[in-house]
């Protein structure tokens, strides 16, 4: 368990370096916002709940510690945010899934994380480049910690 949190911090960290180093502008002011998107429901709920827990362990070290550190454009200072970690349902259905995704982006996610399903994983990527696409300065950024492609 205790391996698991620490490569889920270290991938936090670094999904949450690549704003900072240019992939994308953050909004300014507010936390950065994360949205897990998982099965909280159904047969593999227990799942779920225990990604959401780590996850927010993870979320609670990263702020105890002062947050993270987020460059602006180049010549601006860097500013220092707090994480927020919200759960989307998707019920182990990679349809509710994608209406969680659309939900999490129209509440202000900037981080989409999800992990315990390939296929559903294959959607949330196409769905979020699709997005990505069509509105450049609300981009959102996938982090799959654990899902792998079967094939």
């Amino acid at each position: 368990m205790r391996i698991f949190r620490r490569q889920l911090l270290k991938s936090l960290a670094t999904a949450l370096a690549l704003p900072a180093s240019g992939w994308t502008q953050m909004p300014a002011g507010g936390p950065v916002r994360i949205a897990m998107i998982e099965g909280l429901s159904g047969p593999f709920a227990n799942t779920g709940e225990a990604v959401y827990r780590n996850l927010a362990w993870a979320v609670e070290r990263v702020n105890a510690r002062g947050g993270v550190k987020l460059a602006a454009t180049p010549g601006a200072p860097a500013s220092q945010r707090a994480l927020s970690l919200e759960r989307y349902d998707s019920k182990g259905q990679t349809e509710e899934a994608l209406s969680a995704l659309k939900s999490a982006i129209d509440d202000g996610a900037q981080v989409i994380m999800q992990g315990n399903n390939s296929s559903t994983a294959a959607a949330l990527i196409d769905a979020i480049n699709k997005h990505n696409e069509r509105e450049p300065r609300r981009r959102a950024l996938f982090l799959n910690y654990s899902a792998v492609d079967p094939a």
